[in-house]
């Protein structure tokens, strides 16, 4: 590819940030109108950027799912890192008290896992205060138990 061809799609990428940046009324408005025109190709984006942010950060995505099933019953929500979680409880499980390993990856069983010591299905919430470390077979072991 030439140097000049190059410098014109930089330029043209500069040039479109800056519109963005001007104009993000009407560029909500052109985004949304695409949208309700192309329902089909919208989901079909949504189903590819989601494959991709769970690919990337699996954890992640299963924090969010967490987060979603205690809002819809109604639960309080808090953001939680992961990190934070196994650091606090010293990267030991919650539930048999055994050192969890940190570089054990899925499908690895004895992999850390963010526990609810009162399951959300039992009314607790997703805060801190009601998440603990575990390992994922102890974590299914428990079920929804307190």
């Amino acid at each position: 590819m030439a140097s000049g061809t190059v410098e014109r799609k930089a330029q043209v990428r500069a040039a479109m940030a800056r519109y963005r940046l001007r104009h993000p009324d009407r560029v909500k408005a052109s985004q949304e109108k695409w949208k309700a025109d192309h329902p089909e190709e919208f989901r079909a984006s949504q189903r590819r950027n989601d494959a991709y942010q769970y690919a990337k950060a699996p954890e992640k995505s299963a924090d969010k799912k967490l987060a979603r099933a205690a809002r819809l019953a109604g639960r309080r929500v808090e953001k939680i890192s992961r990190t934070k979680i196994f650091e606090r409880d010293g990267w030991v499980c919650q539930i048999c008290m055994e050192p969890i390993d940190r570089t054990l990856k899925k499908p690895d069983l004895m992999r850390a896992s963010i526990d609810h010591i009162q399951p959300i299905s039992k009314g607790g919430h997703h805060t801190v205060d009601n998440v603990q470390a575990s390992h994922l077979l102890c974590n299914l072991r428990k079920g929804n138990r307190s």
